[in-house]
């Protein structure tokens, strides 16, 4: 386990093939770390849109499997964006975001908007998901069989 202290860099490859426990990466306003402690320094956690990430004018583009979208977390905004992505396209999870003005061209995996997963606890309030345009939903392996099935 890394010292907590430390602040190299994430690498995505660290978590392919491999099982928990995973090295030690501090938290942002999350109950658990990436290793499964507990998070107990609240402190870097916005508290307003003025204090949460930004991102605008981005596109995120990727061919692969398992490539998610954006996620800007507590009080985030993005705007002015382009998405293409084989799976979440955008996942506006975390109480206080505003997710608006983005373009979405969503590949054969995942969802063009992710609102979470059954097992998230945290609650989710006050976030604004406006004016997102879908111009192509290539959605065929999570939603088989649609528009017949009741979940596609």
């Amino acid at each position: 386990i890394a010292d907590p202290g430390s602040n190299d860099v994430f690498e995505a490859g660290e978590l392919q093939n491999t099982n928990p426990p995973y090295k030690f990466r501090q938290a942002h306003c999350q109950e658990k770390h990436m290793d499964d402690t507990l998070n107990t320094d609240f402190t870097n956690c916005p508290t307003s849109r003025q204090d949460g990430a930004t991102v605008a004018y981005v596109k995120a583009i990727s061919w692969q499997m398992g490539q998610d979208g954006i996620n800007a977390g507590r009080y985030g905004t993005v705007t002015h964006c382009f998405v293409r992505v084989v799976d979440d396209a955008i996942k506006p999870w975390d109480s206080g975001a505003l997710y608006k003005d983005i373009v979405i061209w969503q590949l054969p995996l995942g969802w063009p908007i992710n609102l979470g997963w059954w097992g998230w606890t945290q609650a989710d309030e006050d976030t604004v998901v406006q004016d997102i345009y879908l111009i192509h939903n290539q959605n065929w392996m999570t939603s088989q069989g649609w528009p017949e099935t009741t979940t596609g």
